[in-house]
C-alpha cells in the first residue's frame, strides 16, 4: 500500500532535521518554511533562504526530503527568499548557533 500522511505526520519527520553548520533545525531556522501534502503522500517543501543562491540548497533539501522519501513520501520543492524580518532572525540564531563546517 501507499503511504499516506498528514502535515503534521510529515512535520514530525523533518522537524528535527538540523543544519549541517548551525547548530539548529532548519524549521526552527525559518528555512523550512512551510510544508503541504497533496494526495495523500506527496510532500512539498517550501523553503526560504536568505539569498536566491546557496551554495549548500541540495544538501539542504536532501537532508529533508530523504526522511520523508524512506517514509514514502514523494517531493516537490519550492524556494522563496527570506524577508528581511525573517533574514535577520535566521542571521541571529546562526551566529548563536555556528559550528563551522
Amino acid at each position: 500500500t501507499m503511504a499516506t500522511f498528514t502535515k503534521e505526520q510529515a512535520l514530525e519527520i523533518v522537524k528535527d532535521v538540523k543544519h549541517p553548520s548551525i547548530d539548529n533545525t532548519l524549521l526552527n531556522l525559518g528555512i523550512l518554511k512551510d510544508l503541504t501534502v497533496s494526495n495523500d503522500n506527496f510532500v512539498t517543501l517550501t523553503l526560504a533562504l536568505p539569498f536566491p543562491e546557496i551554495p549548500i540548497l541540495d544538501m539542504l533539501i536532501n537532508s529533508l526530503a530523504q526522511p520523508l522519501m524512506e517514509a514514502g513520501a514523494e517531493i516537490g520543492v519550492e524556494t522563496v527568499v527570506m524577508t528581511d524580518e525573517e533574514k535577520q532572525r535566521f542571521f541571529e540564531l546562526e551566529k548563536a548557533g555556528w559550528k563551522g563546517l
